[in-house]
């Protein structure tokens, strides 16, 4: 749910003129449940519950997942990743982006999500099982910085021609997930997922770090004597805990004998175990 203000102080370019078009307000209050339910007047409030349990009950195939992050100043860039599921039809997806401001303004209870600014719309072509990556910069006020704990951006996908229709929605809350690896999902999520290894377990996916550790062929985050059979495997049979970086200990690109004499010096040097970074 946004909500646009027009005309009491706190309307925006965007607001207005998504107010012009699509919907062409003539009075307010005027409500559009997905682009597909209209009211235009004030409606009790279980009117408003029917018709978002209404949309709710309609399945969809576009699924939306956003992560987010500071590029200078007070401009953020929103970064998703828009997909048909398999099994899902081709479509032309109009993507809207807007920041939101909740509980906002102060001065009126409840206000809920007020626009405050929008990137311009983006028309993408996607297919089922196939994915998308959305970028858009939006530049926050300082009322919004000021408030940061009620940002949020809200983006959202509709048929970009009549009749209009929002496939789906995703909301995203302030502070914003990381993506070191941009692919528009957070990083928790591609780690959760099995999109991402975090042998580590910092939280952050492996293939944003240099994670080798030469000698630490299990993979358990230090170099001792437990590595010597896997060190062992690594020789003989190639068999690798990563991607066999660990195993090269003489750092010259590949896994060889002429590891081994580094290999015991790193064991028989002392201070055992060593920790990698």
């Amino acid at each position: 749910m946004l909500q646009i203000h027009l005309n009491d102080g706190y309307e925006t370019s965007w607001g207005n003129a998504r107010a012009n078009n699509p919907y062409n307000f003539q009075y307010i209050p005027t409500t559009f449940t997905d682009s597909v339910i209209e009211h235009t007047g004030a409606f009790p409030l279980g009117t408003y519950q029917n018709d978002i349990n209404t949309r709710l009950a309609v399945p969809t195939d576009v699924t939306i997942q956003m992560a987010g992050e500071s590029v200078g100043g007070f401009v953020y860039r929103v970064r998703a990743q828009v997909c048909i599921e398999e099994g899902g039809s081709p479509k032309t997806l109009r993507i809207q982006t807007v920041q939101v401001l909740d509980n906002y303004p102060p001065d009126a209870v409840p206000y809920r999500n007020c626009v405050k600014t929008g990137a311009p719309s983006i028309d993408v072509a996607v297919n089922p099982g196939r994915c998308t990556i959305i970028e858009r910069d939006l530049t926050f006020d300082t009322t919004s910085i000021f408030q940061a704990q009620n940002i949020r951006i809200i983006m959202w996908a509709e048929n970009p021609t009549t009749p209009l229709e929002v496939y789906n929605a995703a909301v995203m809350p302030w502070p914003f997930p990381p993506d070191c690896n941009l692919n528009g999902v957070p990083d928790a999520t591609d780690i959760s997922n099995g999109t991402s290894d975090d042998v580590n377990g910092d939280g952050i996916p492996d293939e944003c770090q240099d994670l080798a550790c030469a000698g630490d062929t299990n993979c358990d985050g230090q170099v001792d004597f437990g590595d010597i059979n896997s060190f062992v495997a690594a020789l003989t049979e190639g068999a690798y805990c990563d991607d066999g970086s660990n195993a090269d200990v003489d750092g010259n690109g590949g896994v060889g004998f002429e590891d081994i004499n580094p290999f015991v010096t790193l064991l028989t040097g002392g201070g055992l175990p060593i920790p990698c970074n």
